[in-house]
């Protein structure tokens, strides 16, 4: 017995050491490979002429549009811009600029088909429904700048950078509008540019000061912009729409 439990010592060891060096040597195989490095693809010749003549044709545009604005011409309520869904907003800044000579009883200019809600000309003023009257008058053939401020249930009118009136009216969120270009009645008839639509109620400092310059498109609270300048590249909106019919345009 002694001898044959001085055989098997040896022979214990000897599994134990094939036991186990298989695990060293897996640990000695784990190579560490390298991180490969990110495609690079390079900007050809043809790639960067190609930009520049797209950056080229930007500018000639912008540029073009700053020596002959185009504006869109209104046809009571024929061409209008119409959401997909509708906006919900307690707060908010509606701003447009407005040419007519329309002295209609009432025609819509912003608004929804489906209530008496919006921004509307009656008898040549501004007038939002269940509202008031402006005591400027818009519609006399020269372009005017009109924004509508509601916030914590009040509205103010703001034309042309001044405030015109101020008060309480029954207008709630449905005043936010869903159409450009009518209301609930047909739209007037007149010219209408740069329409748009601030989640937050601007200042008559902000309104003043900004009007006669195009908010960058990454504005803060900007939900909107349409400029209707003959062109829909610059249309700013988060929201889907569609053009009932297509717009014309001429100059300002």
């Amino acid at each position: 017995m002694r001898s044959i439990q001085g055989c098997l010592v040896p022979l214990s060891c000897s599994i134990l050491f094939l036991c186990i060096a298989p695990l060293h040597a897996q640990e000695l195989d784990r190579t560490v490979l390298p991180i490969p490095e990110p495609q690079v693809t390079p900007i050809t010749e043809q790639d960067a002429r190609k930009a520049n003549e797209e950056e080229a044709r930007r500018k000639a545009k912008e540029d073009d549009a700053r020596k002959n604005p185009m504006v869109a011409v209104m046809k009571r309520g024929s061409n209008y811009i119409q959401l997909a869904h509708e906006i919900s907003l307690s707060t908010y800044t509606v701003e447009f600029w407005i040419k007519s000579t329309d002295t209609e009883e009432e025609r819509g200019i912003l608004g929804r088909a489906g209530d008496r809600y919006g921004q509307n000309v009656r008898n040549g003023k501004l007038y939002t429904a269940n509202g008031s009257d402006s005591t400027a008058t818009i519609c006399d053939n020269k372009w005017h700048h009109c924004a509508v401020v509601v916030a914590d249930g009040n509205t103010q009118y703001i034309i042309d950078g001044k405030m015109d009136i101020s008060g309480r009216f029954d207008n709630g969120t449905s005043m936010v509008p869903m159409y450009i270009g009518r209301s609930w009645t047909p739209g007037f008839t007149g010219a209408l540019r740069d329409v748009r639509l601030w989640s937050v109620a601007r200042t008559q400092a902000e309104i003043a000061s900004n009007k006669d310059t195009p908010p960058p498109s990454n504005s803060a609270n900007l939900v909107f912009r349409f400029p209707l300048s003959g062109s829909t590249d610059d249309v700013v909106s988060n929201r889907a729409y569609t053009v009932t019919e297509t717009f014309t345009y001429q100059p300002v």
